[in-house]
């Protein structure tokens, strides 16, 4: 009887741990893909039969980081971390989780644990400017006045730029022509864009933003000249309607530019310098219309993505401009938007700040 005890506890083990590495094996499937948010399901399920597994946690981390799911990503990240095992990322993304969070103190207890390892590495001056600079940061807090509109959503509603009475923003929020589009990364609908008239923080109903070109995958951010004559929007890479893949198998994206023409867009037209082996993206035109300025990865940069400005000649855009490392980061610089004074705003997680 104690032998056959032994034999089905045995066998028990044995289906647990197949079951364990099927869940581990999928997750990583779903990993390399980047479907980031199935990824997480199969390794949350993972860690409640076997919570010993670092790889597991520091995988799941990145998931909820690409999420942009800060709590989840500190829980993980910091699993790794007091485990003693992390790497240099797992430990930097969980500083950067916990500021995020506005866990400080804790964050002040990191840098000084990952300058002690990691000295070298060169994100320790941003980290260390960031914790020096808090106090400056929070006093800001109460420097601008932020209303929420009242069109939002529970989904991401981002990329709002001006447009003739009123704005066109970005939206996953999801019905386009009765046709639901999911990206894998996030299980949400591709980004599309859509307009809505009003000012302030008081608006009509939002409706699909209408552009001469359909498709499947992202479309937007976008960006206008300031008399509205002139659109430069931002897709996934596509040939024939299906997306075209890098070397590496990621789709990436590009710039299109369109006239509007009496009663719709023209036809969208590449802009000289796409490539299917980098992104174009998230355009900022200057006001009238003769520059622009976008996020690339593109050789020549910094570092990760980077602000970079082209001039249009009366006939073609010019070749990309580098910014440069006064204004771009070793990290990703995106997200530029121009004022008609001139000043260059830019979104970047490659420079001090408060996380994220």
């Amino acid at each position: 009887m104690k032998t056959m005890k032994l034999l089905i506890s045995a066998f028990a083990l044995f289906l647990i741990h197949g079951v364990l590495q099927a869940q581990v094996t999928q997750g990583n499937k779903a990993y390399d893909r980047m479907a980031y948010k199935q990824a997480a399901g199969y390794y949350e399920q993972a860690i409640k039969k076997d919570s010993s597994d670092m790889a597991v946690w520091g995988k799941l981390g990145v998931c909820y980081r690409n999420l942009n799911d800060a709590r989840n990503a500190e829980r993980a990240f910091g699993k790794v971390v007091n485990s003693g095992t992390s790497n240099t990322n797992e430990h930097y993304f969980y500083i950067l989780a916990l500021m995020q969070n506005q866990k400080y103190s804790a964050a002040k207890e990191q840098v000084l644990k990952f300058k002690s390892v990691y000295a070298a590495d060169p994100r320790l001056v941003q980290l260390e400017s960031s914790m020096g600079r808090l106090d400056d940061y929070l006093i800001k807090q109460g420097t601008f006045n932020v209303k929420t509109i009242n069109r939002n959503t529970g989904a991401s509603d981002i990329c709002a730029v001006p447009f003739k009475e009123g704005i066109v923003f970005v939206s996953d929020r999801g019905m386009i022509a009765n046709k639901k589009m999911v990206t894998s990364t996030t299980e949400r609908p591709f980004y599309s864009p859509f307009f809505a008239k009003g000012t302030g923080a008081s608006f009509d109903p939002a409706t699909p933003f209408s552009t001469s070109q359909r498709s499947n995958y992202h479309a937007g951010p976008m960006s206008f000249k300031s008399d509205g004559s002139v659109m430069i929007i931002t897709r996934s890479s596509a040939t024939d309607g299906k997306p075209a893949k890098d070397d590496q198998g990621m789709i990436r994206l590009q710039l299109f530019s369109s006239i509007k023409g009496e009663n719709d867009w023209g036809m969208e037209v590449p802009l000289p310098f796409n490539s299917t082996n980098y992104s174009c993206a998230h355009p900022a035109l200057s006001a009238d219309g003769n520059t622009l300025y976008f996020s690339s990865d593109m050789p020549g940069g910094q570092g990760g993505m980077d602000l970079w400005k082209s001039s249009w000649d009366g006939n073609a855009w010019s070749t990309p401009e580098n910014l440069g490392s006064r204004v771009n980061s070793p990290g990703n610089d995106v997200y530029p938007f121009i004022t008609t004074e001139g000043v260059l705003y830019y979104a970047s997680n490659g420079l001090p700040g408060l996380g994220g």
